[in-house]
């Protein structure tokens, strides 16, 4: 027995040498046969076997020195380097936008939580989208908070109402009237500017609106709203 427990800084050489009993017979058609069997000497003994060898067990420990400090610290650096999370499950972020904030040196859902607006902002403006307010750069960083924290239930919630926009900027059209349109699906500007008057009368009509509100002009209003948007 070794008399501790080897830890990660040692290293055991074991030689183990089998102790090797012979029994050698003769058979009815003058053909001799050996057998082997791994045995001690009362067993070689007592069943007419040969002992051949003995046996014993030597054990080597070599100590293995433990990393230096700076290796240490080299090695963690190393994996804090190496190491990225998705940033693709933050909205607005695809693989393009990945790559550029992740050449800006963000790289964890950590790093962008800690991101202040402008500085996302100055990222894409120096990859030439001129705009970034477009892409929703106001909350990547509550977003990545979020996902780093493991609230996915939040995070789905915080990103469902970040994809609206505020249908209530459009003249005439209220409180009661945008959650019908969201209950039906539109819940762009550029949802909404798809649909006609007739359309948009007929949803409200169907959830029991005041047909004194006219949508006609919604469409209109909303490409206008979604062009600013966009830039």
């Amino acid at each position: 027995e070794l008399g501790f427990v080897p830890n990660f800084y040692h290293f055991v050489d074991t030689v183990i040498n089998i102790k090797v009993a012979l029994k050698v017979s003769k058979s009815e058609d003058d053909q001799y046969h050996i057998q082997t069997a791994p045995v001690d000497a009362h067993y070689a003994s007592t069943y007419n076997y040969n002992l051949d060898f003995a046996a014993s067990v030597q054990t080597k420990i070599v100590p293995i020195p433990p990393p230096t400090l700076m290796e240490e610290r080299l090695r963690l650096m190393a994996e804090m380097w190496q190491r990225k999370d998705d940033l693709k499950i933050v909205n607005g972020i695809g693989a393009k936008m990945e790559y550029y904030l992740n050449e800006a040196g963000i790289k964890t859902l950590k790093k962008l939580s800690e991101a202040k607006k402008e500085d996302l902002d100055n990222i894409l403006k120096k990859e030439g989208l001129t705009n970034p307010d477009r892409y929703g750069t106001a909350n990547w960083p509550e977003q990545a908070e979020l996902a780093y924290q493991g609230k996915w239930s939040e995070l789905r919630d915080l990103q469902e109402k970040s994809e609206k926009d505020n249908l209530k900027k459009i003249p005439g059209l209220g409180a009661k009237s945008e959650e019908v349109l969201n209950t039906a699906g539109i819940k762009t500007y550029e949802a909404l500017s798809k649909k006609s008057g007739a359309a948009l009368r007929k949803i409200l009509d169907e959830a029991q609106v005041s047909k004194s509100i006219d949508p006609s002009s919604w469409p209109e209003e909303a490409a206008k709203l979604d062009r600013e948007k966009k830039g």
